[in-house]
């Protein structure tokens, strides 16, 4: 007897969620007072500040991001987009 395996490789999107508050933001911006910091959460809010440019700010200032993971997308599971290789030793498709 011979054992075969099937290795398939896909591609999957991990996403993470992370709640901003005004107490946060006033870490990563503490040269800003209390109206803009609303200010800024607002543009934040609706689009108009970059989310990158947030987090590079927080990074910069040394602030820590803890993301939460919300969820996979093995998106390519669903699409049949995926590549499948065939092996007689579970090693040589590590």
């Amino acid at each position: 007897m011979v054992s075969l395996f099937k290795t398939e490789s896909h591609q999957v999107d991990v996403n993470y969620k992370f709640e901003l508050d005004l107490e946060l933001l006033a870490e990563i911006y503490p040269d800003l007072n209390g109206d803009e910091l609303k200010r800024r959460l607002e543009l934040i809010e609706s689009g108009v500040f970059a989310i990158e440019t947030l987090i590079d700010d927080a990074e910069e200032a040394e602030i820590a991001i803890e993301w939460e993971e919300v969820g996979q997308d093995n998106w390519s599971a669903r699409k049949g987009g995926f590549d499948v290789a065939y092996s007689l030793d579970s090693k040589a498709s590590d």
